[in-house]
């Protein structure tokens, strides 16, 4: 940029007679600026620096023109371009300014892309063995499209512009970092990924086995399922309700009620103790318990002779009772003998009477 002064005078041919000069002042165009450059991209606003144009500059007006509008003057080679919409293509300008402050330059131009705003509500809201379906909320600004990353034993990415996206081919049972990155419109410039962690349902168990059945006990075993399991909770349902935790395969269940009935599941648990497959049953009606024989009562055998005594007159009896068994005479025998006795006795008496027994044993094997 050049200021110029011009003189201009009026002159006679015969006597060069000059009249008043006039004056104009003329500036110059400045050049254009260089290395315009784009820094520090936000989801708001955007950087610019620049080289100064040969020649002279008086300051500079930067404008950028998008979604919005915006326009101002700095006398320093670099500005700070705010209040801009998320994820939104903006062309910006610089312009070099006269020290007029209205002789301008031609303009320098670059087209830039705020970055997206981050997206919310980000959640798995369907969970299988082999897949997540995942979903979120459009961020404010603009978005043309999000990108959606998998972490995991195996790692996935695709590109969806809905608000959801189905990610299958997982591994049963396993951890995945789930992340979705909102992109702006220019399909390069990303915002900042938000993330979420979720396993995938283990597999079903196989060949569940019930190898030991009591009367009051069950063991089952079972083969580990495809995939990953981090331990296995077993569940019985019946006269008795249990859960049992277990890392192993198999298990064995105690404490039930015989003759009952008993359905019985095992269900693989995710690492994270929480996340579960779906459950493998047995049922079984359990035996009851045996009822024990009774010890047949020996029959006593010899003469019993019983006299009848006049009412009121002190008597006392003596009655001998021979019992013969093939069998040991317990305790329990003696008693009920007694008790039958007395029975006996009391048909025969108009008062209480009360036998005492005292009993001789003779071992007969030995004849």
């Amino acid at each position: 940029m050049t200021t110029s002064t011009s003189t201009i005078a009026g002159v006679t041919t015969e006597q060069r007679t000059e009249g008043a000069a006039v004056t104009i002042i003329v500036v110059t165009k400045p050049e254009r600026i260089a290395n315009l450059t784009a820094n520090n991209i936000s989801t708001t606003s955007i950087v610019l620096t620049w080289s100064a144009p040969f020649g002279n500059a008086g300051g500079y007006k930067v404008e950028a023109t998008g979604p919005t509008f915006t326009n101002f003057t700095v006398n320093t080679l670099s500005a700070k371009v705010s209040g801009l919409v998320p994820g939104s293509n903006y062309t910006l300008s610089v312009i070099a300014v006269a020290a007029d402050n209205v002789t301008e330059g031609a303009p320098v131009t670059t087209t830039v892309s705020t970055k997206p705003e981050s997206v919310t509500g980000l959640a798995a809201t369907s969970i299988s063995t082999t897949s997540i379906f995942l979903s979120w909320s459009a961020p404010i600004g603009n978005v043309s499209s999000y990108r959606v990353e998998t972490r995991g034993i195996s790692g996935y990415n695709m590109t969806v512009k809905t608000l959801f996206a189905n990610i299958s081919g997982l591994e049963p049972g396993s951890n995945y970092t789930l992340q979705v990155t909102a992109v702006a419109a220019d399909t390069v410039t990303e915002g900042a990924a938000v993330a979420i962690s979720n396993f995938t349902k283990p597999g079903s168990v196989n060949n569940l086995t019930m190898i030991k059945v009591t009367t009051t006990s069950i063991t089952l075993s079972w083969s580990a399922p495809s995939g990953n399991a981090g331990g296995y909770r077993v569940e019985v349902n019946g006269m008795t309700v249990k859960s049992l935790g277990v890392n192993t395969f198999s298990t064995e269940i105690t404490g039930l009620v015989p003759g009952s009935n008993y359905t019985l599941g095992v269900i693989a648990v995710a690492a994270d103790s929480i996340t579960e497959g779906a459950t493998v049953t047995v049922t079984v009606l359990l035996a009851a318990t045996p009822t024990p024989t009774p010890t047949p009562m020996p029959t006593p055998t010899g003469p019993c002779t019983l006299t009848m005594v006049p009412p009121g007159v002190p008597a006392t009896a003596r009655l001998e009772v021979s019992l013969v068994s093939s069998s040991a005479i317990d305790e329990n025998t003696i008693t009920l003998l007694e008790q039958q006795i007395n029975s006996i006795v009391q048909k025969f008496t108009q008062t209480n009477v009360t036998v005492k027994w005292k009993a001789t044993r003779t071992d007969l094997t030995s004849f």
